[in-house]
């Protein structure tokens, strides 16, 4: 768990934090974006461990994992408008790589908008996977795809 100022990190551990996980994720997704549920939610939302952000007890962020046998791929990043930004986002990160290192993984994929791929490499530390990328059916744009090495846990 993180703490700074008000703001905490954390995995989803009850309904209602998975709740409020997939709460931030239809307002971002669906509310702001248009997406539809379809994309919005999937089946792996059941096999994945969720992380919040919570500011002041509110929930205002979320990030997924889901566990491969060697990597683990992030994703459905959402934080709503106010708590965008790359100070959270690294926070976020660090809660989530060293949960990632506990369980003995050291490898981390993700697939992002071309608009946000620097901010994932400069800020968190990914590079771009180069002729590699992930076209989704009644997308405008194909996702890149990144790669993160994680230091192993001691």
């Amino acid at each position: 768990m993180k703490h700074h100022n008000n703001i905490i990190f954390r995995p989803a551990m009850t309904l209602e934090e998975l709740q409020h996980a997939l709460a931030i994720r239809a307002a971002c997704y669906m509310g702001e974006l248009g997406f539809d549920a379809d994309f919005t939610f999937d089946g792996n939302d059941f096999q994945a461990t969720h992380f919040l952000c919570y500011a002041d007890g509110k929930p205002v962020g979320t990030m997924r994992a889901r566990w491969f046998s060697d990597f683990v791929k992030l994703d459905r990043t959402s934080f709503l408008k106010a708590y965008r930004g790359p100070r959270i986002l690294k926070m976020g990160a660090e809660v989530i790589f060293e949960h990632m290192r506990l369980k003995g993984y050291t490898k981390v994929i993700t697939h992002t908008n071309p608009k946000f791929t620097r901010v994932w490499k400069q800020v968190l530390g990914f590079e771009l996977v180069e002729k590699s990328s992930l076209q989704m059916e009644g997308h405008q744009y194909a996702y890149d795809e990144l790669i993160k090495i994680l230091d192993p846990h001691p």
